[in-house]
Order: C-alpha cells, then structure tokens, then sequence
C-alpha cells in the first residue's frame, strides 16, 4: 500500500518538476518566485517524452526480473504423482473420450 500511495505522491511532484525544467518566463513578486508564464513547448515535449521512454523501460526491467523470478517452470516433467514421466507417456495416459450423442437441432 506505500507503493500505491508514493505514486499518487511522486507523479506529480516528477511531472511538476519536468513542467518547471521548460519554463522560460517566471513570475517574480517580492524576491519569491510564482508560477510559469511561458514555456518553451519544443523541450517541454522532449522532457515529457524522455519522461515517458524512462518510465516505460523501468517497468520493461521490473516485468523481466519478476517474470525470470516468479514464472513457474513450462514444462518440468513431474506428474502430479511425483513421479517423472516424459511428455509421450502423458500423452499416451490422455485418452480421448467420445462425445455424447446428442439430439439433431435441425428437426426442432
């Protein structure tokens, strides 16, 4: 649950800091500075993209460690028995049951 709530936290203090880096005209009252004026929309879309490529390839690199990490083996050999059988034996086990007969929906 601390992860759910430093994202609704850090998006937009990241975002607001990503905006600031494109400003060009700030607001000057008192020494203190105030909010954008202007922004230059050329590196404003530049940093928003690098944004996104960053975060994109952060979420490819936690998918990958948690796929190698967490993904149960495909195909292990083991039968529920425990017993390790190869895949032709399992395959000769599966026996293939008829299907029931049903009604002709064509005469209704």
């Amino acid at each position: 649950q601390i992860f759910s709530h430093a994202g609704y936290v850090l998006g937009p203090v990241v975002i607001g800091a990503v905006l600031d880096l494109s400003c060009i005209m700030w607001d000057y009252s008192c020494d203190t500075r105030g909010g954008c004026w202007a922004y230059e929309t050329k590196n404003m879309g530049r940093y928003i993209f690098a944004m996104l490529i960053v975060g994109s390839a952060i979420s490819i690199v936690c998918f990958g460690i948690s796929w190698w990490k967490f993904a149960p083996e495909m195909d292990r050999g083991d039968d529920d028995d425990g017993k390790d059988t190869s895949k032709a034996e399992k395959e000769e086990k599966q026996e293939l049951k008829p299907l029931p007969d049903y009604p002709d929906m064509t005469t209704i």
